[in-house]
């Protein structure tokens, strides 16, 4: 009886281990996915900002002629 209860009490120990470190795992490619996300999405926010100048640019380059 208390090999098994020492047994149960190992295995649930082993199981919480488990789970704690799945659970590091999953954040942790979490916010490495965000955080490519982020860097994709300020990158496209950059690029549209430099094609609105380039816009602006040719538009004011027209006027002027």
């Amino acid at each position: 009886m208390r090999a098994a209860i020492e047994r149960s009490r190992q295995l649930q120990i082993l199981r919480k281990t488990k789970e704690k470190e799945s659970q590091k795992r999953e954040d942790s490619e979490f916010a490495q996915f965000w955080k490519v996300r982020n860097d994709e999405l300020q990158f496209a926010e950059e690029q549209e900002k430099e094609e609105d100048r380039q816009r602006a640019k040719e538009l004011a380059q027209f006027q002027h002629a």
